[in-house]
């Protein structure tokens, strides 16, 4: 029975309703239905006894009245005595006659009149209380009904009798509780399968596996339907597939039954091959099959036998589809009396076969999650156990031997073993290359340290060289001051002019020899110079060599430093070896640039050097020529003593210009001896930082051999 509400309402009309706040309290129109019709039926049925009442006594008063006054008119003609009268108003004999008390008969008359009335009235009035009594009676009664109603009590009816509005009221009034109780019933139904629905879903979510599923199913549907039997067929694998020609037929068996004390079960029997076959032609369309008679209803053979088998009468079948594909019929039989399946049960059925399907999808969900986390975990604890192996196989790398090399594999530890056998082969090639490197640094530093400390003794030799130049040229320019003291006093010493000329020409001579000496040492000091800037050139080469290794060095070790990143906390001992060298090749380039700066500077200085040896060398040569011609003017004074004069201010001009030439030399040789010390002093902080250099390549390459290459 379908209890959807579609009607449209009736409006109540206006004239009915009326508003409780137009009503008094206390007042009349609250007063009980029983009392106010009591009270009108007596108004009704006494005002009329009343008013002929009325009506009678005044005409009657009225009619004694007017008989009075005829009998006073001829009351004179008779003595002036008025006729008595009797209690009829008719004229009295002498003895009843009494004319002191004419008003007795009005009074009587109206006594009895009341009387009279007052019992019609209350005759009437209990006739029409009874009458309204009576007919008030299914009104009450019906007040009563849906009094109870209110309270609850749908069970409740009204007898009816006859065909008036009492009774056509009654009757609807009868048929609303008829419905109110079916709806009642409905609700309860739907409340009970709300319940039902709620408590199997529960369930449901909560079952382990599909036993419980199923046994949770039938049972509920059990409990709801009250009937003879609920029964599941599963079907196999194959009933989600048809069967091409020739193939073995799916099947399908009763796994989960609930069933009726006495009735037979049919829990693990199977249907037939022909109805299997049926129902898989319909599983595309997912819909429920309703049989209110079995015995009216139009089926398959197959299906026929089967339900008559068991005895049903009525039944619902209900598929249960997942991925639109068959997986069971969900089945509830009726044996014992034709059921009228209704909608709301139709409807509940179909829940119930939709929750299956949810439920079995989200067992086989959870069976796949099972499934997937055991194969993770599995996964994991490979990888962790491959992880592991791989940590023990590259263990000795942190130590330093970088010839080890992880087993390469097919899985992620694989991919990560190749990578970390590029990372090691890469930072074996940076370690040969920086061993190379710090060998060929050594072996150039200990080249240039023998070079440069050569540098420092030619150059210290060369500085006192120097130094005993200057302090011949300082003898030179004394004894040629002698020669000008002597020329002066040539003239006054004409005599002495051959003793003096011999001293001098053989002075000349040790000048000449001397002189010579020095531009021949001028000369080895300029070519030594021209060396030494050479060597500073080769130095310099080295330096930037060294500085290019160096830098070199740095880029490896900053490289190594990542790699060694990468591979994370077994790379942490190799990563501060490569700072080591890192740091070591940083140092190695701050000691590189102050000597490339510092052989800079020699270079300068040498070249500077060299252009003033050559400038004195010049100038000895002059200062040679002169003294050699002085020795020939000598000779000439000698041989030809009257040309002592001449030759005397010749010699005077001569020594002056010598002694100032001696002077420049001097101070040339001077200048060349600052150089050369400070050329020295440079020298020797190139040697030093030679030295420093050859160390650091030698710690660096202490560090390198460590690992094992």
């Amino acid at each position: 029975m379908n209890f959807a509400h579609n009607r449209d309402q009736e409006q109540t009309p206006d004239y009915l309703i009326q508003d409780d706040a137009d009503v008094t309290p206390g007042s009349w129109w609250q007063q009980s239905l029983r009392l106010k019709m009591t009270v009108l039926a007596i108004a009704i049925s006494t005002i009329p006894t009343f008013v002929v009442g009325s009506a009678a006594y005044y005409f009657a008063v009225d009619s004694v009245a007017q008989q009075i006054i005829n009998l006073k008119k001829i009351a004179p003609a008779q003595g002036g005595e008025l006729p008595k009268l009797n209690s009829q108003g008719i004229l009295a004999t002498d003895a009843d006659a009494d004319t002191t008390n004419l008003d007795a008969p009005q009074r009587k008359f109206r006594l009895l009149l009341a009387l009279g009335s007052a019992l019609v009235a209350v005759g009437i009035g209990a006739i029409a209380s009874a009458l309204a009594n009576r007919w008030l009676r299914p009104i009450l009664q019906a007040t009563q009904a849906v009094e109870q109603m209110a309270q609850g009590k749908y069970t409740t009816r009204l007898a009816i009798a006859g065909t008036d509005e009492i009774a056509h009221f009654s009757r609807q009034l009868n048929r609303l509780a008829v419905y109110l109780t079916n709806f009642v019933e409905f609700q309860s139904r739907l409340t009970q399968q709300s319940v039902s629905i709620k408590d199997i879903t529960l369930k449901l979510t909560r079952a382990k596996d599909w036993v419980e599923i199923l046994t949770a199913v039938v049972q509920g549907s059990y409990q709801t339907f009250k009937a003879e039997r609920v029964v599941y067929y599963q079907f196999d694998a194959q009933a989600a597939i048809r069967p091409h020609p020739g193939s073995t037929m799916p099947s399908a068996i009763a796994v989960a039954e609930c069933v009726a004390q006495g009735s037979r079960a049919i829990q693990n029997s199977n249907l037939s091959a022909e109805l299997v076959e049926e129902y898989l032609a319909q599983a595309y369309l997912p819909q429920i099959e309703v049989i209110n008679d079995l015995g009216q209803a139009s089926l398959n053979p197959a299906k026929q036998e089967y339900l008559e088998s068991l005895g049903v009468k009525s039944c619902l079948i209900a598929p249960v589809m997942i991925e639109n594909q068959l997986n069971g019929l969900l089945m509830v039989h009726q044996s014992a009396h034709l059921v009228p399946w209704m909608n709301e049960e139709i409807e509940f059925l179909i829940q119930i076969a939709s929750q299956i399907g949810f439920a079995i999808t989200r067992l086989e969900l959870l069976e796949q999650q099972k499934l997937a986390e055991i194969r993770e975990k599995s996964a994991k604890e490979a990888i962790q156990a491959r992880a592991l192996s791989l940590l023990q196989e590259v263990e000795e790398v942190s130590q330093g031997d970088l010839t080890i090399r992880a087993r390469v594999t097919e899985d992620e530890i694989g991919t990560i073993a190749d990578s970390y056998n590029s990372t090691i082969e890469s930072l074996q090639r940076l370690v040969n290359q920086t061993k190379a490197a710090a060998t060929e640094v050594q072996l150039n530093t200990s080249a240039n340290d023998l070079a440069v400390q050569s540098l420092a003794q030619e150059t210290i030799a060369q500085a006192t060289s120097i130094s005993q130049i200057l302090e011949q040229v300082r003898e030179m320019e004394t004894s040629i001051g002698l020669v000008a003291n002597q020329a002066d006093r040539a003239e006054t010493f004409a005599q002495q002019a051959a003793i003096t000329i011999a001293r001098e020409d053989q002075a000349m001579s040790l000048t000449v020899a001397e002189i010579k000496a020095v531009q021949q040492t001028v000369t080895q000091t300029a070519t030594k110079a021209e060396k030494l800037g050479e060597s500073s050139q080769e130095i310099s080469q080295a330096v930037n060599l060294i500085g290019r290794f160096a830098a070199q060095t740095h880029l490896l070790a900053l490289k190594a430093a990542i790699e060694a990143a990468r591979a994370g906390e077994e790379g942490k001992g190799f990563a501060v070896i490569a700072d080591e060298v890192r740091s070591l090749a940083t140092q190695s380039a701050e000691a590189t640039a102050e000597i490339e700066t510092l052989v800079s500077k020699i270079q300068l200085e040498t070249a500077e050097v060299v252009k003033a040896m050559h400038k004195g060398a010049a100038q000895i040569a002059s200062g040679n020529e002169l003294v050699e011609q002085t020795r020939q003017s000598l000779n000439q004074v000698n041989q030809v003593s009257s040309e002592i004069s001449k030759l005397v201010s010749s010699i005077t001009q001569a020594t002056q210009q010598q002694s100032s030439t001696s002077t420049q030399v001097s101070q040339t040789i001077v200048e060349v001896a600052a150089i050369a010390e400070h050329n020295s002093h440079s020298a020797t902080q190139v040697f030093n930082s030679v030295r420093e250099l050859s160390a650091i390549a030698e710690k660096l390459q202490s560090h390198i051999a460590k690992f094992k290459t």
